[in-house]
This record gives structure tokens, C-alpha cells and sequence, in this order.
């Protein structure tokens, strides 16, 4: 890969980090992103995991830190619909998946 295409691969994961950023922020009972996922392979941020494929689409995996007196399910799906949405609406087709997961709890 070139210089120049890697440079575009950094400037385009800094801009899905920020949209995944600016649509959990709106989301009911988010706390925050998860700090553990940095371990895992495609960390970019924390919380926000972004793999390649072969087929040149992505996959999203968001780590986030929940409040603990809200119904978990009901804020996990809608943070995923709305990621899914916001992602789609400024990267048609791009995506293979949007994954969101509960990884802990705050009172």
C-alpha cells in the first residue's frame, strides 16, 4: 500500500470515530465508551473497533460504558440503529456491520 493510501485510511477512520462519537452522544443511557477494547485488533479509539475486509467494507465494534438504571437492551438497540443509520446515511454501502455491546455498568 502507498504512502497516500494510508493516509487516507487514517483521515477516514478519524472521521467514523467522529460521527460513531457525535450519534452515541444523543443516545439515552450511554455513559461513555469502553476503555478494554483497546486490546483487541483494529482498536482506532477508545470503545470503537473498525476491521477491513477483503471485499474493501468495514465492520464497526462500539464497547460502551451504560448507565446501570436503564433497560440494556433498549439502549443497545437503539444505539445500534441510530450508528447504523448515521454511518450508512455518510458512507452508503461501505459497511458490512455495526456491532454495539454492553461492557459495563455505572450507577
Amino acid at each position: 500500500m502507498s504512502e497516500k493510501n494510508n493516509k487516507n485510511i487514517d483521515v477516514e477512520s478519524s472521521l467514523i470515530v467522529q460521527i460513531i462519537n457525535e450519534a452515541v452522544q444523543n443516545c439515552y443511557g450511554v455513559y461513555g465508551f469502553s476503555e478494554q477494547a483497546s486490546e483487541k485488533k483494529g482498536y482506532v479509539s477508545p470503545g470503537i473497533i473498525i476491521q477491513r475486509h477483503p471485499d474493501r467494507r468495514l465492520s464497526v465494534d462500539v464497547y460502551l460504558v451504560l448507565s446501570s438504571d436503564i433497560k440494556i437492551t433498549e439502549v443497545l438497540r437503539e444505539a445500534q440503529n441510530q450508528l447504523t443509520f448515521v454511518l450508512n446515511k455518510n458512507f452508503p454501502g461501505t459497511f458490512k456491520y455495526v456491532d454495539v455491546y454492553a461492557d459495563s455498568l455505572v450507577a
